[in-house]
C-alpha cells in the first residue's frame, strides 16, 4: 500500500475515533445527571477530570489546573514533532496518532468544560478502575502500539 494511501487509512481512523469521543462526551454531558449502572461490571457516571489519567495531579485550583493543562499541550507538540519526523522518514506513525487523537479531544475538554469530561466507570468485587472516556482509550491504545513497535524493532535488529 502506498504511503499516501496510509496515511489517508490513518486519518480515517484517527478521525472516526477522535468523532466517536465527541459524540460519546455530548451525550454524556447531557443524559448522564445520575449514575447509570448498566451491569456489575459497568457504570456510566459523569465526573470532569482536572488531572491527568487515573485523577494523578488533580487540581481544584485553577493555577495547578493551568499548569497541568500546560504540561499535557506541552508533552503533546513535542509527540506532534516526534510523529513529524518519524513519518518524513518512513516511519510508523499508528501510536503516536491516537496519542494525539486522544489528548487533543481532551484538551478540548479541558477549554470548554474546565475538566476533562469522563464518564466510564469499570469494577470487580473489591476493584475499581478510576473513571475514563474513549479518548483515553485512544491513547492507552496508542501507548500499547509504541510498546509493541519498539519491542518488534528491537527484536529485529538484533
Amino acid at each position: 500500500m502506498k504511503n499516501r494511501t496510509r496515511l489517508w487509512f490513518l486519518a480515517l481512523g484517527a478521525g472516526s475515533a477522535f468523532i466517536v469521543d465527541r459524540v460519546s462526551k455530548m451525550l454524556a454531558l447531557h443524559f448522564l445527571v445520575s449514575p447509570m449502572v448498566i451491569n456489575s461490571l459497568l457504570t456510566l457516571e459523569l465526573t470532569f477530570n482536572r488531572g491527568i489519567s487515573g485523577g494523578l495531579l488533580h487540581f481544584d485550583n485553577t493555577a495547578g489546573f493551568l499548569l497541568v493543562g500546560f504540561l499535557v499541550s506541552s508533552i503533546l507538540a513535542i509527540i506532534t514533532v516526534w510523529t513529524w519526523y518519524t513519518y518524513r522518514n518512513g516511519g510508523s506513525i499508528i501510536g503516536q496518532v491516537l496519542i494525539i487523537t486522544g489528548g487533543v479531544s481532551n484538551i478540548i475538554d479541558r477549554l470548554f468544560y474546565n475538566g476533562v469530561v469522563d464518564f466510564i466507570s469499570v469494577s470487580l468485587p473489591g476493584w475499581h478502575w478510576s473513571i475514563f472516556n474513549i479518548a483515553d482509550v485512544v491513547i492507552n491504545i496508542g501507548v500499547i502500539v509504541l510498546i509493541a513497535q519498539s519491542f518488534f524493532l528491537k527484536s529485529s535488529h538484533q
